[in-house]
C-alpha cells in the first residue's frame, strides 16, 4: 500500500461541514426559540427519542429485513417493492409518532406536548447519523489531505486497513451532488418530525375543534409520499437523485404547512406567547 494516492476535493470537506452545521443547528435553534418562549416539555422530548428508536429504527428495521428485503427486489418488482418499503416506513413512524403521543396526551394537554416531541423525534437521526458521521468524514478527509492515506492507514491494525481504505476510496469518488442532496434530506426530515407530529396531535387534541381521526391517515400519506422516491431510487427504478430529493424536501414542507394551517383552526394557542414566569416546563 505505499504507492496509494488518495486526496478528497475541498467539496467533501465542506459538504461535510454543511451537514454537520446542518444537523446541529436546526435542532438547536428550534429548541431555543420554544424554551424562552416556555414551551418546551422535556418529557415529550426523551418520549420522542425512544420512540423514534423503538418504531422508526427497531420496529421498521425488523419488518424492512423480513418483508421487504433488497434480495426480493428481482421477484417482486422495483414498483412493488417501493411501495411496499414506503407503507412500511409510513406506517413505523407515523404509528409510533400517534401511540406515543396518545400515551403523553393522557397526562399533558398543552401545545407544548407535540412542539416538544417534534424536536425530539428526528433528534437522534440529526445528532447520530447526520452529525456524528460528517464529523467523522469531514476528519478523516482532512487527515487524508493533510498528512496522507498513510498516516491513517498506519494508525490502524494491519488487518483493517483494506477495509478502511476500501471504504476512503468510496467515500471519495461519490459525486459530491450525492452529499449535498443529504443535507437537504436530513433537514427534510427534522422539518416532517415536527410536522407529523404536530398533525397527529389534532387527531387527540383541539382547542376549537374535536380531534379528528382523519389526521392518523393524512399524516400516512405524506409520510408514504416522502419515502416512495427514495424507494424508487433505492431499488434502482429511477437515478435521478436530484428529484428523489426534491420530491422528499417539498413533501416534508407540505406536512409542514399542513399542520401550520390546521393549527390555526384547532389550536387558540398556536400563537407562541411567553406564559406566566412561575409556569412549569413539565
Amino acid at each position: 500500500m505505499e504507492d496509494i494516492q488518495l486526496a478528497f476535493p475541498d467539496g467533501f470537506i465542506a459538504a461535510m461541514l454543511l451537514l454537520l452545521i446542518v444537523c446541529c443547528t436546526l435542532p438547536v435553534l428550534y429548541f431555543i426559540y420554544f424554551a424562552f418562549k416556555r414551551k418546551i416539555n422535556y418529557v415529550s422530548i426523551l418520549a420522542a427519542i425512544a420512540g423514534y428508536l423503538l418504531f422508526g429504527y427497531y420496529l421498521n428495521g425488523i419488518l424492512m429485513i423480513n418483508i421487504v428485503p433488497e434480495a426480493r427486489i428481482q421477484q417482486t418488482g422495483v414498483v412493488f417493492y417501493s411501495v411496499v418499503r414506503a407503507l412500511i416506513v409510513g406506517l413505523a413512524n407515523v404509528g409510533g409518532i400517534y401511540v406515543c403521543l396518545r400515551l403523553l396526551s393522557q397526562r399533558y394537554d398543552s401545545l407544548n406536548t407535540p412542539i416538544s416531541f417534534g424536536l425530539g423525534y428526528p433528534l437522534f437521526v440529526l445528532i447520530m447519523e447526520g452529525g456524528a458521521n460528517s464529523m467523522y468524514r469531514m476528519s478523516m478527509a482532512y487527515t487524508v489531505n493533510k498528512e496522507g492515506i498513510q498516516k491513517v492507514l498506519g494508525s490502524v491494525e494491519e488487518a483493517q486497513r483494506s477495509k478502511l481504505l476500501e471504504q476512503l476510496e468510496e467515500m471519495a469518488a461519490s459525486p459530491l451532488a450525492d452529499y449535498y442532496y443529504s443535507v437537504g434530506k436530513y433537514a427534510a426530515f427534522f422539518i416532517a418530525g415536527i410536522g407529523l407530529s404536530r398533525l397527529l396531535w389534532y387527531s387527540l387534541r383541539g382547542e376549537r375543534r374535536k380531534p379528528s381521526w382523519l389526521f392518523i391517515p393524512a399524516a400516512l400519506i405524506l409520510r408514504f409520499l416522502m419515502e416512495l422516491p427514495i424507494g424508487l431510487y433505492t431499488s434502482g427504478a429511477t437515478d435521478n437523485m436530484a428529484l428523489t430529493s426534491i420530491i422528499y424536501c417539498a413533501v416534508s414542507l407540505a406536512a409542514l404547512a399542513a399542520s401550520i394551517i390546521v393549527s390555526k383552526m384547532w389550536d387558540e394557542g398556536e400563537q407562541v406567547a411567553a406564559g406566566p414566569v412561575n409556569r412549569r416546563l413539565l
